[in-house]
């Protein structure tokens, strides 16, 4: 990345000009800092030292760990090398004209998300940089059109929606004729996000684009593609527009395409079809119907919908794909979920769980949140100051001080990655980095050191909807296969690279290689 922005730069007719904004950008930054440290108390966090001036250095090692699925690692370094006593998870570094906050404190998130809610929004820079992949929508705006998007969607999350298994029944089915059993191996992760994006569609659209059936291979190109992009455009700070866009426009061509029925039919949704549907809790009433209750605007509408359908897909998809990664080398946990699920259902793999009963099986659950715990579907994200402020934190004297237009980036990643978070190993306290269901048994995190659907006013609108889908999943599964094992990627050292697995974390983090597993039936 580095010698594309250098060769543009020098092939531009605005170098001069631009370079005489970063100076100015400098000059007038040290004007804001003065005014500001006169009118608040604060201190900065300790800087990354980087060898390339306006964040140059910083943007590049950024985009080659996301190339190479070392995000982790990359983050790590970053308080191993530059953290304090007073800040050992937080650092500061300028990337272009705008000031970057990277942190994994669990009281720097709870203060931007929670307690100082009002002071840090989404903001136009975060627009800007996300506006060809994700438009005007839930995710990427603020105030009252954030409000009135985030109510559309609610209106649908209704309880008696979340309690109708059978959409996710209707599926299922599907995607279990596609496990092939007698120990014959099946790509899962592939089928997994297959399967989610049928549910998606189906319970966002009251119709499904049926991909079990006929995969979205092209779909599912495009929207990875998009995805590297988008996550290369989000690491550049303010220098997001050096970065080319044509494999990002070329992806969405294809979205658009998969979209635009449901959008045709969306707009041709009668008043009177609306007032038949006007019931959420009615199985004819879809998203569809929401959006055309609130609006008729083509763009609006298109924007909700490539949201809605990309986080109803990616992120349980990754999820579940985690799940069965670490099922398929742990047969004693498998075993114990089974003995949960005949406890409650029965031997009968044909019965169909109620909501109520996946509700009792609490080590399901707590299989579920250890996957989560050690695997978050959105390993990193931003939020930018709407004002000058500042954040006090238990282990500095003074508060860390923020300027208005201030990104703060957190990693839930590393943050639910930190060993100091968690108690001391023991017989019944597996070491944080092993994946333990039974720690759950006798543990509760502590406040914002588990935030996997974030938290506050923006926590994820579709938590239970994705919870509900995970359980379900897992359990008509596990009713059906009774043994798993894990299959090594075949290309494991040959490319330089012996790890066995690895996030690959664009933007959701689902495993960097194929998930292969051999699945064996209850008559095997």
């Amino acid at each position: 990345m580095f010698i594309i922005v250098i060769h543009r730069l020098l092939q531009s007719q605005w170098l001069l000009p631009l370079l005489s904004s970063c100076l100015l950008s400098l000059w007038f930054g040290k004007l804001r800092y003065r005014r500001i440290n006169n009118a608040v108390v604060g201190v900065s966090a300790p800087k990354i030292r980087t060898c390339l001036p306006f964040g140059l250095g910083l943007a590049y090692h950024g985009y080659k760990a996301v190339r190479g699925c070392r995000s982790l690692e990359f983050w790590k370094s970053f308080f191993q090398e530059n953290g304090t006593k007073e800040f050992p998870y937080t650092v500061e570094s300028k990337l272009g004209s705008v000031r970057y906050i990277l942190t994994a404190d669990h009281e720097i998130v709870r203060a931007v998300l929670a307690t100082q809610f009002e002071d840090f929004e989404k903001g136009e820079h975060f627009n800007r940089q996300w506006h060809e992949f994700l438009g005007d929508s839930v995710f990427t705006t603020d105030g009252q059109s954030w409000h009135r998007r985030r109510r559309r969607i609610r209106h649908i999350m209704v309880k008696e929606r979340m309690t109708d298994l059978l959409i996710f029944e209707k599926h299922c089915q599907k995607l279990i004729n596609h496990i092939h059993g007698c120990g014959h191996e099946t790509e899962i992760q592939s089928l997994l996000f297959q399967f989610t994006l049928d549910v998606a569609s189906e319970f966002l659209f009251g119709e499904t684009v049926g991909s079990l059936d006929n995969p979205r291979v092209e779909f599912a190109t495009a929207l990875a593609d998009v995805q590297k992009v988008q996550a290369l455009l989000a690491r550049s700070g303010s220098l997001f527009w050096l970065a080319p866009r044509g494999k990002l426009r070329k992806g969405m061509k294809v979205i658009d395409a998969l979209i635009k029925p449901y959008l045709d039919r969306a707009l041709e949704i009668t008043d009177e079809e609306l007032e038949r549907n006007s019931n959420s809790s009615s199985k004819s009433f879809t998203f569809l119907h929401a959006l055309a209750r609130t609006t008729r605007d083509r763009q609006e509408m298109h924007d909700e919908l490539v949201n809605l359908l990309f986080a109803g897909r990616d992120t349980t998809a990754a999820t579940l794909s985690w799940l069965f990664y670490e099922l398929s080398d742990k047969p004693e946990i498998v075993q114990k979920i089974q003995s949960e699920i005949d406890s409650v259902l029965g031997q009968d793999q044909d019965r169909m769980p109620t909501f109520e009963e996946l509700k009792e099986m609490r080590y399901l659950r707590h299989t579920v949140d250890e996957t989560l715990r050690l695997y978050p579907p959105v390993p990193i994200n931003v939020r930018h100051a709407a004002r000058d402020t500042t954040i006090s934190t238990s282990k500095s004297k003074a508060p860390l001080l923020i300027r208005k237009g201030d990104a703060i980036a957190y990693s839930t990643l590393l943050l639910q990655h930190r060993p100091d978070i968690y108690p001391p190993t023991s017989s019944t306290f597996a070491p944080p980095e092993e994946f333990s269901p039974e720690r759950w048994d006798h543990w509760t995190p502590m406040p914002w050191t588990y935030i996997p659907f974030n938290g506050g006013p923006r926590i994820c609108v579709g938590q239970q909807f994705a919870l509900t889908e995970i359980y379900f999943t897992t359990v008509r599964i596990l009713q059906c296969f009774r043994k798993l094992e894990r299959v090594d990627d075949p290309r494991i050292g040959l490319d330089g690279d012996d790890r066995k697995q690895f996030m690959s974390s664009h933007i959701v983090g689902q495993p960097g290689r194929p998930v292969r597993i051999r699945f064996w039936e209850n008559s095997d």
